[in-house]
């Protein structure tokens, strides 16, 4: 009786675990007006943005520094990084975001995703030469009250910044990287056309959104395509290989970063990755020239 009462106690214990670890609630947007803070500056200028995922199973301090070195060594203005430790969470090191942003680039916002595992000390942060004159953070669509099936909540950045007077509305992003689907929907594709229809919405001239999208191939990210409004640095047309898999996954599809601009007032002057063993995913780099 007393092992019957013991199993029972031990599998209460194991379904409340599951109903807490395996539910997190889905956080609620606040309201946020997209106008916030657009001055609609133009002008003329250059300027290069990265996007790049830090993080790998084999990430160590040495790894981190070698990424600010590859920022600093394309001299970067405006980063978007995926899967950044804060400071005080020691899971492969802690000060990660004060490493990262000890190069040319100090200015820095950091949004927590709240994993299960992770709680609020990993997230994306987006880095800057100048400060931001505004930083809000979307939390990514999940249809119902709850996510679950370990599926990780996620984010979008939005950061206003003024390079030589010219303001550049930035985003930054990581979507989910399983085939979880909600209603016959990829939650992926649920996230997908969320930031497009945010960016689609933004009113400032010049819009860049830096992430990390999980896709299985270009197709995926044809909502911003159709809209005519945005082109892709990593396309059919140049496709750009910035994540590493083993020897059992080289055929699948590894241009999964990309950095996304309005072609209208931004030209594309130069792309490429940056081959490296800091990451897992290599440093996605585009320089563009603003047109007043």
């Amino acid at each position: 009786m007393k092992k019957l009462s013991a199993l029972i106690c031990v599998l209460l214990i194991s379904l409340s675990l599951v109903m807490l670890y395996g539910c997190t609630p889905v956080p609620v947007n606040e309201p946020y007006d997209i106008r916030t803070g657009v001055t609609y500056a133009r002008g003329e200028t250059e300027l290069t943005v990265a996007s790049f995922n830090v993080h790998s199973v084999k990430t160590t301090r040495e790894k981190i520094s070698a990424c600010v070195g590859q920022l600093d060594a394309y001299d970067v203005d405006i980063a978007g990084l995926q899967e950044v430790d804060s400071d005080s969470f020691d899971r492969s090191f802690s000060g990660m975001v004060s490493l990262l942003s000890s190069g040319n680039m100090k200015e820095k916002f950091f949004s927590p995703t709240m994993t299960e595992s992770h709680g609020e000390n990993y997230g994306l942060m987006s880095l800057y030469k100048v400060a931001p004159s505004e930083t809000h953070a979307f939390f990514l669509p999940y249809k119902g009250e709850y996510y679950v099936n370990n599926l990780e909540p996620r984010v979008l950045q939005r950061s206003l910044v003024t390079v030589d007077g010219v303001q550049i509305a930035f985003y930054n992003t990581h979507l989910n990287h399983n085939q979880k689907k909600y209603k016959g929907e990829l939650v992926r594709d649920l996230q997908l056309q969320y930031v497009c229809d945010i960016i689609s919405s933004d009113p400032t001239p010049y819009i860049i959104l830096t992430g990390d999208f999980n896709i299985p191939s270009f197709d995926s990210l044809r909502c911003f395509l159709e809209t005519g409004k945005f082109s892709l640095v990593n396309s059919p047309a140049n496709p750009l290989e910035s994540f590493k898999r083993d020897d059992s996954e080289k055929d699948d599809f590894n241009c999964i970063d990309n950095i996304i601009y309005t072609h209208s007032t931004l030209e594309l002057l130069s792309s490429g990755v940056v081959i490296s063993d800091a990451s897992d995913h290599y440093m996605l780099h585009a320089t563009f020239r603003t047109m007043p």
